[in-house]
């Protein structure tokens, strides 16, 4: 799932950086060929994953250690958090559209968007 979310990410950043664009082409290759239960060829997944770990083990053993055990897990778990936090924010963009607020018809809770007439 890592190769989902670095191409998502990657593909924003791509928009300003042309290095960003080659990896989240990679990235796209990965994708793909996870989607279809196949391994990635160009090694995607473990070149991003040997960035991430070179930069914690510069700052932490310990915590690079970690990462390096629990990788693919850590990776669903940012996924998933991805994945609720936009449907989260598109909730509250159609709410705030519609009602006027964060919350929809139920105005008694705080929302940092709404209006002040």
């Amino acid at each position: 799932m890592f190769c989902i979310v670095a191409f998502i990410i990657l593909s924003i950043l791509g928009i300003f950086s042309a290095s960003n664009r080659a990896l989240a082409k990679e990235a796209l290759d990965c994708v793909l060929r996870r989607v279809t239960f196949r391994p990635c060829k160009t090694g995607f997944d473990q070149k991003m994953k040997a960035k991430i770990l070179g930069k914690l083990l510069y700052r932490s053993e310990s915590i690079a250690r970690f990462v390096n055990k629990y990788f693919e897990l850590l990776a669903w778990v940012f996924f998933l958090t991805f994945i609720i936090s936009g449907f989260i924010v598109g909730r509250s963009l159609y709410n705030f559209y519609r009602y006027g607020n964060c919350h929809g018809l139920s105005k008694e809770t705080i929302c940092i968007l709404q209006h002040t007439p």
